[in-house]
């Protein structure tokens, strides 16, 4: 498999739709360790550069971050394509190694038990005196 060129040195300008917090900024915790900083730009958005392959498809791939510039597009899509496709695939479930089957029609099993009242919970709202 080649590598295209524009995965040799990523620097992709990634923006998001995320509310920031009250500084005004949105800190992603890259899966390089570093901390990306998405401050505003000149037309508002909240932007950041990127410059890590994996953190950069991890935020492409979760949603709420897209390419601030329309020449990252098509470097985007394979990321996200590539990141589908190939990698570090899980199996389906969540690792515990049960077949995590649906039971009752997928209700929790406790839906099932009916309510207790609490043990201190009196007629008039006082709790009982000790004798």
């Amino acid at each position: 498999m080649t590598i295209p060129p524009y995965f040799l040195e990523l620097l992709m300008k990634l923006a998001t739709l995320i509310q920031p917090r009250v500084d005004g900024t949105v800190i992603v915790h890259g899966d390089d360790g570093k901390d990306y900083v998405f401050e505003r730009d000149a037309d508002g958005e909240l932007v950041c550069d990127v410059d890590h392959e994996g953190t950069a498809s991890a935020l492409l791939t979760g949603g709420n971050f897209y390419p601030a510039d329309a020449g990252d597009y098509d470097a985007a899509l394979s990321l996200t394509r590539q990141d589908s496709q190939g990698g570090d695939q899980q199996s389906e479930g969540d690792g515990d190694g049960d077949d995590d089957e649906i039971v009752n029609g997928g209700m929790p099993v406790e839906a099932d038990s009916p309510l207790k009242p609490l043990p201190s919970a009196a007629a008039n709202g006082k709790p009982k005196k000790a004798k």
